[in-house]
């Protein structure tokens, strides 16, 4: 059985998914409490995670997308546990606008 050619992804297409992502992640974070409950709690984690997924692939088009979503699984473990750490420059760090948004300040339990 021979195995099916890798897929070649189209960067334009997955830069608009990207976009489209992190203005639904926004917006999980600007109406958080109006919304229902489970998206209120997961939205933003896994939207964070869909965007790590699309901007691996605009980076690497022609990776398998099993290795793209083990990396993005790597790359968020590693987010959220760093999470966990708490020393002065990296709190510091987190204070500039929007790095909250990308590498998060604390770890929640949920």
């Amino acid at each position: 059985m021979s195995r099916p050619d890798r897929v070649r992804r189209h960067r334009g297409l997955y830069l608009v998914l990207l976009g489209l992502t992190i203005l639904l992640g926004l917006g999980s974070r600007i109406y958080r409490g109006s919304i229902p409950l489970v998206l209120d709690r997961y939205a933003g984690d896994t939207l964070w995670a869909t965007a790590v997924v699309l901007l691996l692939a605009i980076l690497f088009p022609a990776a398998r997308t099993f290795a793209l979503a083990f990396s993005a699984a790597v790359l968020s473990l590693a987010v959220e546990l760093s999470q966990l750490a708490h020393p002065a420059w990296l709190d510091q760090v987190r204070r500039v606008p929007g790095v909250a948004l990308v590498i998060g300040y604390d770890f929640v339990w949920s």
